[in-house]
């Protein structure tokens, strides 16, 4: 009797082992997993689905306690220029390369992803209009003295965007959108 006791005990054991081991590789997959979906493959950023999720994470916590944030829509000035001339893996270089330099520059509290193309959006939790121009400026600063891999110094047009009440995401993208235009329309960089 005790030997089939001793028996079944440590079958018991063994698979409780096996199935800690099984529970941690899946905890691990679905790490992986998470990051899939909620990365830019080229940049590592968050990609647009991320990006979309936390704007409106903002956008709810910005009614509920009526504070503020802003975003920022950042273009690449003339990238097509550098696709065409050194071709779309120099192009991607230089997105990796912008990508690093903006993770860097930006709050440990922002937010940055990939929004598409050459844009990338940053999203500016409980700041005004004031502290992300001088952020954003710096930015622009910092890359406009960089030399990137192949193509040399490269300028970034931006858009500011403060959410305001009876917002709504998209009025919010629209009008950082509007803004990056007319940047654009007024010399670039």
């Amino acid at each position: 009797f005790l030997v089939i006791i001793s028996y079944w005990n440590r079958k018991v054991i063994n698979a409780n082992h096996l199935l800690k081991e099984a529970k941690l590789d899946i905890e691990q997959k679905n790490r992986e997993l998470e990051k899939l979906a909620t990365t830019d493959k080229l940049t590592s950023l968050y990609n647009r689905r991320k990006i979309d999720e936390l704007l409106q994470i903002e956008a709810n916590r910005s009614n509920r306690f009526n504070h503020t944030f802003g975003v920022v829509i950042l273009d690449l000035d003339y990238f097509k220029k550098v696709n065409d001339k050194f071709g779309h893996q120099v192009g991607d270089k230089v997105l990796k390369e912008l990508s690093t330099l903006l993770a860097a520059q930006i709050r440990k509290t922002d937010f940055i992803g990939r929004f598409g193309g050459e844009e990338f959006l940053i999203i500016c939790p409980e700041s005004d209009a004031v502290s992300i121009y001088k952020l954003m400026e710096a930015i622009r600063l910092e890359l406009s003295g960089q030399c990137f891999t192949t193509v040399g110094t490269l300028t970034v047009s931006m858009g500011i965007s403060i959410f305001k009440p009876g917002d709504d995401i998209d009025s919010l993208i629209k009008r950082a959108d509007t803004a990056l235009y007319k940047a654009k329309d007024e010399g670039r960089n």
